[in-house]
């Protein structure tokens, strides 16, 4: 249905904990922002934490509602959070991420609203005890969201395949993930200002946690030492940063690879990079990768989840297998021998976001499913 045939904007509450900032930060900053300007829905964003996507919510003048826990496991929210949806005659209530799934899901049926959840991928753990009580959350907030939840929606067919099993009536839906683009992504990064008047730079954003597959990145790069002016940029902070610094300086890549820590917005950092790796394990679609296609950058990247529906090896990225340092070793080394390569899959990689992975596609697929959850 077209933003012309909408008779009223719904009124839509889009929920996550807001503890850090990462793909389901990213995803409910460019969803909420899309469907304000638009002016098809209005937009309450229901968070646990004032945090990082608080202040990013509140810099495009979206309403914020912050509804605080006096303990982790403090169900007593759940009725603060029903007053919250009741008192804004919220229709939808949006979920993202296990704790918003769990405590929004319940609020917002008792609510009297339609429900929808969005599956981003497997959450990122810890080791340990820590990771077993993370997997004991998702399961219990999965367990609940069965009977919460109208509709379910996952970021790629893959992520769909391995959620099958939903209650009768249930609806779910594939709906890819999208980014702003501008068209200005390919300035200043011709083939001639990548023929060696500065040094290669390859950018890897995202939690340094195991799942990212960091680690695998650094071992190629051990091998790509007679490329002198390469140098690997890791942004992001994570439980495995001492682990990673320490791989680093004992394998002489501290000169090599720069730690550049959480940094926001990426924007301006992604323009100075000539490529991005994305080395993960697994993945649904990663925001990091969506934001480095809007700025034309070439992609080299596991075949792992969602990406093989986007990319295609050779056209608009360069995929190689998951853990294979050497293939990725290789693919990086293509790219940096051949700048025409590079220039081709960059302006390839923002066409392919601008057509079928902007924030206006992905908004007006939500708009259609909340018109269908609410519609009589």
């Amino acid at each position: 249905m077209s933003a012309a045939t909408r008779a009223t904007a719904r009124t839509v509450a889009l929920c996550t904990a807001g503890e850090l900032y990462g793909g389901i930060e990213s995803f409910v900053l460019a969803l909420a922002r899309r469907l304000h300007t638009s002016g098809d829905a209005k937009v309450l964003c229901v968070l646990f934490q004032d945090g990082e996507l608080a202040d990013e919510l509140r810099k495009n003048d979206l309403p914020v509602q912050i509804v605080r826990e006096r303990h982790k496991y403090d169900l007593g929210v759940i009725g603060q959070l029903r007053a919250v949806f009741a008192k804004g005659n919220v229709e939808i209530v949006h979920t993202n991420g296990y704790k918003a799934n769990l405590l929004c899901g319940i609020a917002g049926r008792w609510a009297g609203a339609k429900v929808v959840k969005t599956e981003h991928g497997a959450v990122e753990t810890d080791r340990g005890r820590a990771r077993l009580k993370m997997q004991l959350n998702v399961k219990i907030a999965e367990l609940v969201s069965m009977v919460t939840h109208n509709a379910v929606v996952f970021v790629s067919n893959d992520l769909a395949c391995q959620g099958r099993g939903r209650p009768e009536g249930t609806v779910q839906a594939v709906i890819y993930n999208g980014v702003e683009v501008n068209g200005d992504g390919a300035a200043g990064r011709t083939e001639s200002s990548l023929a060696g008047t500065r040094r290669f730079r390859v950018g890897v954003i995202g939690r340094l946690v195991k799942v990212k597959g960091h680690l695998y990145l650094l071992r190629a790069l051990r091998q790509l030492r007679d490329l002198d002016d390469l140098e690997v940029h890791v942004f992001g902070t994570g439980p495995l940063e001492d682990e990673l610094r320490q791989y680093c300086a004992a394998h002489g890549l501290s000169e090599r690879v720069v730690f550049r820590g959480f940094v926001r917005p990426m924007e301006p950092h992604l323009s100075d990079l000539d490529a991005m790796a994305i080395p993960s394990l697994q993945e649904g679609i990663p925001y990091a990768m969506l934001e480095g296609m809007a700025q034309s950058l070439a992609i080299v990247a596991s075949a792992v989840g969602g990406i093989p529906e986007i990319l295609r090896d050779g056209d608009t990225a360069l995929l190689v297998p998951p853990r294979e340092q050497d293939a990725l070793a290789g693919a990086i080394r293509s790219l940096y021998v051949d700048p025409g390569l590079l220039s081709r899959l960059g302006k390839a990689s923002q066409v392919k976001v601008a057509t079928d992975l902007s924030v206006a596609v992905m908004a007006g697929r939500y708009l259609d499913l909340y018109d269908r959850l609410a519609s009589p």
